[in-house]
């Protein structure tokens, strides 16, 4: 089993589906973390205790109520930043594993290691973002859990979202599902202090998709407080046709929200939104 995956069926087809779920709530370099930074583009961001709780309930229902005969689950991969790290146990086997910490470099390793799973066209890609997001203008960063480690450039801790999607075009995957949740708090001044020439790392670039290569169905879900997973898809766990709908007509230039499947998430708030 890779580092970052808490459930692999090594019997897994071509059609499955591949889950990335990232929970950041301890962030080292904010208030209170174990190496606060003096950047002043830190100020109003903090201590989150809700995402890595989200993460982890999303996981477990993934791996113990999602039922998709079509496309079973394959992999979920499972990052985790929280105060007290305690192991993650499988609704099934009752394994337990650490997840690893939700830095920036396990996020881009666990990013590639996603896509080049799901990388088949009968695949159904899930991700799933829980922590602080900073809005640029169209563009949004998720911030790792070592965000301001380099304080020249405190972005270079984050994920660049938009440029992740744009570059799965390059990912066979013909369905593409994302859960964003992330707290905009202290979003503006981020922003204002160090600018939008860097929003983050790109994991996976691209833009157009390769001729060849299936319509991609896309569906993105976003929120400023909890994805209302239990109470949305929970309902649809051994009806797939929430996720399937989603993604069934692919939709040129941008996402779209899941209908039926998370009505409470589909607005995305602007800066200073509450916290997850």
């Amino acid at each position: 089993m890779a580092a970052f995956t808490v459930h692999l069926d090594e019997n897994t087809q071509p059609a499955a589906t591949h889950a990335l779920v990232i929970g950041v709530g301890r962030y080292a370099h904010l208030a209170g973390g174990t190496a606060p930074t003096t950047h002043p583009g830190a100020t109003g961001l903090r201590q989150l205790s809700s995402p890595p709780r989200s993460a982890r309930a999303f996981a477990t229902w993934l791996i113990d109520q999602y039922h998709d005969p079509a496309r079973p689950l394959g992999s979920l991969a499972l990052l985790l930043s929280e105060e007290s790290p305690a192991p993650f146990v499988h609704p099934h086997t009752h394994a337990e594993q650490l997840a690893q910490p939700a830095t920036i470099d396990n996020i881009v390793a666990a990013v590639k290691e996603w896509k080049d799973r799901g990388d088949h066209d009968e695949a159904r890609l899930v991700f799933y973002f829980c922590g602080h997001g900073v809005s640029l203008g169209l563009d949004t960063s998720l911030l790792a859990a070592d965000v301001f480690a380099d304080e020249d450039s405190p972005l270079n801790g984050a994920l660049n979202f938009e440029a992740l999607r744009r570059g799965l075009n390059r990912c066979r995957a013909g369905q593409q599902v994302f859960f964003v949740d992330s707290c905009r708090s202290g979003s503006d001044t981020l922003v204002s202090q160090v600018g939008t020439d860097t929003v983050g790392r790109v994991p996976v670039s691209g833009n157009i998709r390769p001729e060849g290569f299936v319509p991609r169905g896309e569906a993105a879900v976003a929120g400023g407080g909890r994805i209302r997973h239990r109470g949305a898809l929970k309902d649809r766990s051994r009806e797939p046709s929430a996720l399937r709908s989603a993604c069934a007509r692919p939709r040129p230039g941008g996402p779209r929200g899941l209908r039926g499947a998370a009505p409470r998430a589909t607005r995305r708030p602007g800066p200073g939104a509450g916290a997850p």
